[in-house]
């Protein structure tokens, strides 16, 4: 599809970029971190992707751009499949599985309160499963575009929030979350400042 980037480009590109960009903000999470992400970008990148099964990725699937379509009926009181719409595409050909990432990284107050660490992993699971996807291969790609997010926002300023919500996801997938960052349910959402409590 022209003008549609490959996921398989997209890995070999961060393979490049990420240890860079990790030296040059000063290394600002630990080392396993960023190899385990290294780790998905090459057994999913171009060596270890299947192209029988690559697909039109919507590549920012979240709740906020998941939208009712107005005057779409409405079976038993509850609106059907099709009376959905999803916007910001952001699309890319690839695994359906790297579009699952953005459905964990947002909404983390609604995780268990007691074991927030289980309830991100059981979201993966669950909603990969519902889709007819391969949860391990979901988990690993949400691992590598978290840690891609968590360079993006060391780079910024004003984004420790977003920042420890990213080392947060990404370390949980990871299997080994983070010691020092802020409870699950105090990490802001995408574009929000810290909730205090």
């Amino acid at each position: 599809m022209a003008g549609v980037r490959a996921l398989a480009a997209r890995a070999e590109q961060w393979s490049d970029d990420l240890p860079a960009h990790w030296e040059h903000l000063g290394r600002p999470f630990p080392r396993w971190l960023l190899e385990a992400a290294l780790e998905v970008c090459q057994t999913r990148g171009a060596v270890g992707r299947r192209t029988a099964r690559d697909a039109l990725v919507h590549a920012d699937l979240h709740y906020l751009n998941i939208l009712v379509r107005p005057g779409t009926a409405a079976a038993e009181g509850k609106p059907t499949a099709d009376a959905y719409a999803a916007i910001d595409p952001q699309p890319m050909i690839g695994e359906p599985e790297f579009g699952v990432a953005p459905l964990l990284w947002n909404r983390l107050q609604d995780l268990p309160l007691n074991r927030p660490e289980s309830g991100l992993r059981q979201r993966c699971a669950d909603f990969t499963m519902a889709a007819g996807l391969d949860p391990e291969v979901a988990r690993q790609w949400g691992v590598a575009r978290e840690v891609a997010n968590a360079l993006w926002y060391a780079g910024l300023p004003g984004h420790q929030g977003d920042l420890a919500r990213s080392l947060w996801v990404a370390s949980t997938l990871a299997g080994r979350t983070l010691d020092g960052l802020p409870p699950a349910h105090a990490l802001p959402e995408p574009g929000q400042a810290f909730i205090t409590a």
